[in-house]
């Protein structure tokens, strides 16, 4: 789900580690040695992404 609703590529999606999600902001980090461009990355989360938590 976290892939479809960020249109992120399948190894980063697998990379993510639940230190990159941050409920206080909320957003997701990709840091930049996850990504294939080597550029660090942050998305919002949406609510409802926080609900299916």
């Amino acid at each position: 789900m976290t892939q479809l609703l960020h249109a992120t590529r399948e190894g980063e999606t697998s990379l993510a580690e639940w230190k990159h999600f941050s409920h206080a902001q909320p957003e997701w980090y990709l840091p930049p040695e996850n990504t294939k461009n080597g550029t660090e990355h942050r998305w919002p989360i949406t609510t409802r992404t926080i609900e299916r938590w």
